[in-house]
């Protein structure tokens, strides 16, 4: 589906900012500045291949984005080369941010303006039931009744989004634990690494938790059946699982220092990242989608076992 090619490209355009950002202070800089060279080429590859996606489906808001990841590649590859010593370096360290910045804010684009299936039944004045699919221009779905509504989109859509959030927060506080054990291990030896890692731990875990309530609270979201469960105890146990490695991160900041408190860190640092990824592939192929919203044009009701215009483009 197109648009699981264009998240997967975006997230894997994302990860390499964060690789290059951190790649500044893991490695020797010379070795440093060849990593950051080829990861940028790859990152300009994913994002060209994202803008080509979106382009394909004439979503140009999306491509915008996915262009400007391009560029900003592109000029990190040429930072890498033209410049030399620190300038490269913080060059580099720039762009991967940027990087995940711009990539982020896309992901962000895509998960609010895709459209959900909503699952929500209405009965007509002829006494018709008709299904409405989420987003459409046509006013008749907004006068679905309050039952309705509680079944299908409005709260399942804030829910869904309320989680997406939650897991990319976790994930940039991860990577950010991790690159904090690179950055501030020697050369600035009078900030506090543990107690940074101790206060990311305390909101990390607050999010987590507030993530697990909502998630276990929330009705189910996108697709049914099997698939549906399967989909609600991955993001009860991934999420439950984040928490958990938040609460490591505070107790063991706590109870450890030097060189194994820093280890430490970058471990569940890493925790951090991988089980949150874990949850946002999950929820992104457990959602089911029809189109982007900026291609759907005044789709209509149809009654049930029809398909409505939006998901026969999509199919």
């Amino acid at each position: 589906m197109t648009h699981m090619r264009y998240w997967a490209m975006t997230l894997a355009v994302a990860i390499c900012g964060a690789f290059i950002a951190i790649v500044r202070f893991a490695f020797a800089p010379g070795a440093a500045g060849w990593i950051a060279f080829g990861v940028a080429i790859g990152a300009a590859v994913l994002a060209l291949g994202a803008t080509g996606v979106a382009l394909l489906r004439q979503n140009h808001a999306f491509s915008g984005a996915s262009a400007l990841s391009a560029l900003i590649a592109i000029w990190t590859i040429l930072a890498t080369r033209t410049f030399t010593g620190p300038s490269a370096l913080w060059i580099a360290f720039a762009g991967g941010v940027a990087l995940l910045l711009v990539s982020l804010r896309a992901l962000g684009q895509h998960e609010t303006t895709i459209e959900r299936v909503v699952h929500a039944l209405e009965i007509d004045g002829s006494g018709e039931e008709t299904r409405i699919a989420a987003g459409t221009t046509d006013p008749r779905p907004l006068a679905v009744s309050r039952a309705a509504r509680l079944r299908g989109g409005i709260d399942a859509e804030m829910h869904s989004w309320l989680y997406w959030l939650a897991h990319t927060g976790i994930a940039v506080a991860g990577a950010f634990v991790v690159l904090i054990t690179f950055a501030w291990s020697m050369s600035a030896p009078q900030v506090s690494v543990r107690w940074i890692a101790f206060g990311i731990g305390i909101a990390v875990t607050s999010v987590a938790l507030a993530a697990l309530l909502d998630r276990a609270l929330a009705p189910a979201i996108g697709s049914r059946g099997e698939r549906a469960a399967f989909a609600r105890m991955s993001a009860i146990a991934l999420t439950l699982l984040s928490a958990a490695v938040g609460v490591a991160l505070i107790v063991t900041m706590i109870v450890l220092s030097g060189v194994d408190a820093r280890w430490t860190a970058f471990a569940l640092g890493d925790g951090l990242v991988g089980f949150s990824l874990a949850a946002m592939l999950i929820h992104e192929l457990s959602s089911e989608r029809v189109r982007h919203e900026l291609e759907v044009a005044h789709a209509q009701p149809v009654t049930v076992g029809e398909r409505t215009p939006a998901e026969m483009g999509a199919a």
